[in-house]
This record gives structure tokens, sequence and C-alpha cells, in this order.
């Protein structure tokens, strides 16, 4: 059992000796707000909207020298309160300039929703990893939410309140399964420690 212990304290060892990098994995990002506009010809006013947007940190791609950076999405869907979730299905990509700003759009099209926040480029978020929330009161370029292909018909979205973003990883990053991996060489050697 002792050699069992020091197998893994030994295995620990050389993972913790290795730079942590951020795996490949599944990442969302959230958007909430309020806004105004038509779906299928359906006017609504002022009603609460969550564009949830999934993709895999793989798919980060640099413009323009590496910056800024957008990540396209594997899937979105937009629900808005009183009509319903709708997948969307123009394509789309979350952005980030690190100088000024990110936001929501096209991949290199129009932006739908802009947060014209320089702490939205500049604290941290590289897309692949958890951010947020953060909140702008009024987001810019959302006159460019228009003519977008749902399940649900034609969305446009002008006229949008305050917004709301977060990404989220769907796994551990790399520093926690460190920190869960030590947490099991202290249980093993307790364990080979005690007598049987």
């Amino acid at each position: 059992m002792l050699k069992l212990a020091k197998a893994a304290v030994l295995g620990i060892a050389i993972v913790a000796l290795q730079p942590c990098v951020s795996l490949a994995a599944p990442i969302s990002y959230v958007y909430t707000g309020t806004g105004s506009g038509t779906l299928s010809g359906t006017a609504f006013t002022n009603a609460a909207f969550t564009i949830t947007a999934i993709s895999d940190t793989d798919n980060v791609i640099p413009v323009q020298g590496g910056d800024p950076r957008y990540i396209t999405h594997l899937q979105t869907s937009i629900a808005i309160a009183g009509l319903g979730t709708f997948s969307v299905t123009t394509p789309s990509s979350t952005w980030v300039a690190s100088r000024c700003c990110g936001g929501l759009g096209e991949p290199l099209g129009p932006n739908w929703i802009s947060f014209d926040m320089p702490e939205f480029g500049s604290a941290g978020n590289t897309l692949v990893t958890n951010f947020g929330p953060v909140t702008d009161p009024d987001p810019i370029h959302t006159e460019q939410f228009i003519n977008v292909s749902t399940s649900g018909g034609v969305l446009s979205m002008p006229t949008v309140g305050s917004v709301t973003f977060q990404a989220i990883t769907a796994v551990p990053e790399p520093a926690t399964l460190l920190l869960l991996a030590m947490g099991m060489t202290v249980v093993v050697t307790r364990a080979a420690r005690r007598p049987l």
C-alpha cells in the first residue's frame, strides 16, 4: 500500500510540474436583458430575453493581429418573455477586443449587442474561462440586431436595454483539477498509514 501511495505522490508531482493550460471544453455565453422588436411580425416591447450560446474553447479565432478575438457558437437560442424559446439559425459568435469592448453578433459581421466597456475586454475575458457577470446599462450597435433567422421566424430587436453577460465553463479548470488530485493524494497516504 505504501508503494501505491508513493506512486500517487509521484504522479501528482509530475502533473503539478506541467504548465497549467486550459483544455478544450464546452462553454456557455449567456446574455440577459430587455428588448423591443418583432419576431415573425409579432411585436414585443421591453420584453425580458435570455440569449444562450454554446461553443467549444478550441474555437477561439484571433483576427487583425490577434485582437479582437471571436469564438463561433455551435448553437444559440433566445428566450423572449411572452413569446417562447427559439433556436437562432443565423451563424453567431461572441467577440472581445482587449482595448475596448466585446459582444454578440455574426462572425466578422454585424454586431447585435456590443458592450462598450474597457473592463469587458481587459479584465481577463479570454473567451475560454469563466467570466462575469458584467452589465452594460446602455449597449451599443443594437440597431444591427435585425433580420436574424430563428426557428420562430425572423427576429429584429433594434432596441435593447441593460444587458448582463456571463461566460460559464462546463468543466473544472486545470488548477481545480490539480487541487482535487492533491486532496486525493492526502486521502491515499493516510489510508496507507492505517494498520489493517
